[in-house]
């Protein structure tokens, strides 16, 4: 079997032996989960393994399934997400929603920090709607906050840091 590149006036060949019955399935101890298949560069001594993942599932064992999930956080940045690579080196999805997630963050606490400075005024709470503006204003922050927690531990266990 033969690779050919085109690179302009620099035309190259990688021609190699292929054997169609050789199958290197990481000596029968395969860490796939739902039917993933695995592949390692030699039979005898590996260094690099490659992992091969069913339609609907992905990760770096196939271990998350996208089933079920229509507008979920692991689906629509899972497939994108790319493990054992920085974020500096991930796709530029990536890259986007790290940046909106922080902003998000960022602009929650800034508006809990103005809503707590201004409903916490006696006067203010003494009417049930600044009563409910200050608690409102509380319940979102936290639910931007358990968005960026989530996101980060998300992100950070399909990058394989933790």
């Amino acid at each position: 079997m033969c690779l050919c590149d085109d690179y302009g006036s620099q035309r190259s060949a990688n021609c190699f032996e292929f054997n169609h019955n050789m199958k290197f399935d990481c000596s029968s101890q395969s860490v796939c989960e739902n039917e993933g298949q695995c592949f390692q560069d030699s039979s005898d001594c590996s260094k690099n393994s490659t992992y091969t993942c069913q339609p609907r599932f992905y990760g770096s064992r196939c271990q998350f399934s996208s089933n079920g999930f229509v507008l979920s956080l692991d689906t629509i940045i899972g497939y994108h997400n790319q493990p054992h690579t920085n974020i500096i080196h991930q796709p530029i999805i990536i890259k986007i929603t790290v940046a909106l997630t922080v902003i998000f963050m960022v602009i929650g606490l800034i508006n809990d920090l103005l809503t707590f400075i201004t409903f916490n005024n006696k006067s203010m709470c003494q009417t049930s709607c600044g009563f409910y503006l200050l608690i409102s204003s509380n319940v979102t922050f936290f639910i931007t906050l358990i968005f960026s927690l989530k996101f980060w531990i998300l992100l950070l266990v399909q990058m394989a840091v933790i």
